[in-house]
């Protein structure tokens, strides 16, 4: 990958620190849904593959820190 394309990329994540979408505002039934799921999977493990700046995976360890 080229250096620019690597800035524009972190530019693009680190501007949505703060958005909407990075708290989960777009997501919320979703998160619902996925955590309950893993409620009643309770995985050992989990990855979450290029799905934005990782919001859902700070939702995830907060309320399940062993995984």
């Amino acid at each position: 990958m080229n250096e620019q394309a690597k800035v524009k990329s972190r530019a693009y994540f680190n501007g949505h620190g703060k958005s909407r979408l990075a708290r989960g505002g777009y997501w919320r039934l979703d998160y619902k849904f996925q955590l309950a799921e893993i409620e009643k999977l309770r995985p050992a493990r989990l990855i979450d593959i290029g799905c934005g700046p990782g919001a859902f995976l700070s939702t995830v360890e907060a309320r399940f820190p062993e995984i």
